[in-house]
């Protein structure tokens, strides 16, 4: 993320600067219940400008396994303009 924003829109931020929430506190009943209902848990970087503020996090979220990043097998950063 602090790549993407440096590149995207410029600026230099720092690991402290944004939200960051890993998926070491999901557990086996989420992902069963994830799949239970056709969605898979994929950790997502999204950077956006929002009224000329920029909004950075990192967090897992349900992607419906008909979703082309729900296939994804890396990691993947999303840019907003």
């Amino acid at each position: 993320m602090i790549l993407l924003c440096q590149f995207a829109f410029g600026v230099h931020i720092k690991l402290s600067d944004f939200s960051v929430q890993g998926i070491n506190h999901l557990q086996g009943f989420d992902l069963q219940q994830a799949k239970k209902l056709g969605y898979t848990i994929k950790l997502i970087g999204i950077a956006k400008k929002i009224a000329d503020q920029l909004f950075i996090e990192v967090a897992p979220c349900l992607l419906s396994n008909d979703a082309l990043m729900a296939n994804i097998k890396n990691e993947i950063m999303l840019c907003k303009l």
